[in-house]
């Protein structure tokens, strides 16, 4: 509620101050601009500057300053100001909120101009889909606090649906995301190709391991031979040497020298030379024999030398050399054919174990990692697209939830508030129509004592006036506000008893109401009716 106003230039008014009670205050004015003045005033401090325009003429922003004070019942002050520009304060005690143009307490501008500002015209003009939509955003508000309202949270949902899918067009997460699964099935089949080809190489690889088993089996074969052929080198260097004694043994003479000069010394004694010629041949004989032995011990020696080496080498007789030599012979062949045989074992498996395998490894590595990102690329796309579906059916739930306890809340308090309107239109028709009631269509019955009548355009305009403010003052009481009522010239032209009745009823309210005239007969018939006096302006 509103205690005073000071308005220091504002319009109309240079430096005017107006105190108001509790009750009704009849506010007066001889002309036109001064009300309206002090109505725009009144309506500013509490939702903050409206710029002026067709609907409000005389609304003064041509001025250079406009400032208003505004002390509220619960001792906060409201201080708005134009200059350049818009400033605006509410003080209580020792503290200070800036507001700038902002409405106090965040009181909605749509609710405080169809409930509580009300003239002539707009007082029978509140139509039922105009209304339902105000009940509606004002229901919200009752029903879900101070959070966001009803329709807010409804079109939230709906863009965050929408965003997700839309029965039309292209333009949402799951047509995206349905495109990009449909062009990666697509995909699909080179997939699994690239899968066949992995099994074909995986085959492969694994019949090259037994391959490489054997080979390695081979490759203990030709270290085998590798050893059989050093072996038989050594001993074939040992053959060698066993030949070249052999032909010191065949270059050994088989008549030694000391027969031939034995032979020959008896030639000399038999013949009978003479005794110097004698003594010489038995020289010679002795020398010849003496020379023949040493040669015999030396021969004998030598062969004794070479047979023990021919024992030594695991031959008994010369006999036995002479056959293992042949077998040497053949020897050579065998080794040539183990050395090449043993070359190109090593030279194949060189290439089986390096090239084949690298190559095989590599290739499973690379088909092994674009398998992985394959499947790992579908499997986010699908969790995506569950998710997302999961989001938007979670979202729909909420809506039809929200919906459903909605309607229900509206359903009980719409009867409480006509129920309510019924009370007060009664007051105001004297009892001549005692209820008003609802039709599944959204139209509404008033009911007297003899007939239910359908409320249409048709009626004077005094009992829709009547009507709608019965709605307004019933809304305004389940709504539990505490803002003021204005009544800009809403009575004017009532006829007498209808203008009484209602006056008396709104009287009776616990609540603050300006009730605004520039008629002066308006003025002495409210001044009588109500008992009160009027701030003349």
């Amino acid at each position: 509620m509103i205690k005073s106003i000071h308005l220091k230039p504002f319009g109309h008014f240079l430096d005017k101050k107006l105190y108001f009670t509790s009750g009704i205050n009849l506010i007066y004015a001889g002309n036109e601009a001064g009300k309206t003045t002090v109505f725009k005033a009144l309506q500013a401090s509490l939702l903050g500057f409206i710029p002026a325009g067709k609907n409000y003429p005389y609304f003064p922003w041509q001025e250079e300053e406009l400032f208003l004070r505004a002390e509220l019942i619960d001792g906060r002050i409201v201080t708005r100001r134009i200059t350049s520009s818009i400033s605006g304060f509410i003080e209580k005690e020792s503290q200070i909120e800036v507001i700038a143009n902002r409405p106090i307490d965040e009181i909605s501008r749509q609710y405080l101009e169809s409930f509580h500002l009300l003239d002539a015209d707009n007082l029978h003009s509140l139509a039922r889909r105009s209304m339902d939509e105000i009940i509606e955003t004002y229901v919200e508000k009752l029903y879900l606090g101070q959070e966001a309202g009803y329709r807010e949270v409804l079109a939230l949902l709906d863009e965050r649906k929408k965003a997700i899918y839309k029965k039309r067009g292209h333009n949402f997460l799951l047509a995206k995301l349905d495109e990009e699964i449909y062009q990666q099935r697509r995909r699909g089949l080179v997939r699994d190709q690239t899968l066949e080809k992995y099994k074909l190489k995986k085959e492969e690889l694994q019949r090259f391991e037994k391959s490489l088993k054997s080979d390695l089996l081979v490759r203990e074969k030709v270290k085998a031979l590798n050893q059989e052929i050093q072996a038989k080198t050594l001993e074939m260097m040992e053959l060698q040497r066993l030949a070249d004694l052999d032909q010191a043994l065949k270059a050994t003479p088989t008549w030694p020298f000391y027969g031939i000069f034995a032979f020959i010394g008896l030639i000399f004694v038999t013949f009978g030379l003479d005794k110097i010629a004698l003594n010489y041949a038995i020289v010679l004989t002795l020398l010849s024999f003496i020379m023949g032995l040493l040669y015999l011990y030396i021969n004998r020696a030598r062969k004794s030398w070479n047979l023990k080496l021919l024992s030594q080498a695991g031959f008994f007789n010369l006999g036995d050399f002479k056959e293992t030599y042949r077998l040497q012979k053949q020897m050579d062949f065998d080794y040539e054919t183990l050395v090449e045989e043993s070359r190109a074992l090593s030279e194949g498996l060189e290439f089986t174990a390096s090239d084949r395998l690298l190559d095989l490894k590599i290739e499973l590595a690379r088909l092994e990692d674009q398998m992985a990102e394959d499947y790992l690329e579908v499997q986010g796309l699908e969790e995506k697209r569950a998710s997302l579906v999961e989001e938007y059916n979670r979202y729909s739930l909420q809506e039809s939830l929200l919906r459903k306890s909605y309607e229900d809340f509206r359903e009980e308090l719409l009867p409480e508030i006509m129920d309510r309107a019924s009370h007060y239109l009664r007051d105001f028709t004297q009892k001549k129509y005692l209820k008003i009631l609802t039709t599944s269509q959204d139209g509404f019955f008033l009911q007297s004592e003899g007939e239910n009548l359908e409320f249409s355009p048709s009626m004077s305009k005094g009992l829709r006036s009547q009507f709608y403010l019965a709605i307004r003052l019933a809304f305004i009481d389940k709504m539990g506000s505490k803002l003021p009522v204005f009544y800009d010239e809403a009575f004017s032209n009532w006829d007498e008893d209808r203008l009484v009745s209602t006056l008396k009823r709104i009287q009776e309210l616990p609540r603050q109401q300006f009730i605004f005239t520039c008629r002066e007969s308006d003025a002495l018939m409210y001044e009588e009716i109500l008992g009160i006096r009027r701030i003349e302006l």
